[in-house]
């Protein structure tokens, strides 16, 4: 057993240690569920027709528009 003072000193250093590694659980990760709901789409390829009319780079973001034909014949944008 120790004596009062190096016990004192003994569990503050196990509290400053505990807090220590606790920090980074305190920090927040904003990737882990910024880009989860690509997931769904990755089980079947999807291929689009059509005409790039705009390219838009935001990093680390890419998007593009795309004008589709749509079955009344007309045309939608797409991105």
């Amino acid at each position: 057993m120790l004596d009062g003072g190096l016990e004192a000193v003994f569990v503050r250093g196990v509290f400053y240690c505990l807090v220590l590694a606790s920090i980074p659980a305190l920090i927040p990760i904003p990737g882990y569920g910024h880009h989860s709901f690509a997931a769904e789409f990755i089980r079947e390829p999807v291929t689009i027709e059509g005409v790039v009319t705009e390219v838009w780079f935001r990093n680390p973001h890419i998007r593009y528009y795309v004008e589709v034909s749509n079955e009344e014949g007309g045309t939608e944008i797409w991105d």
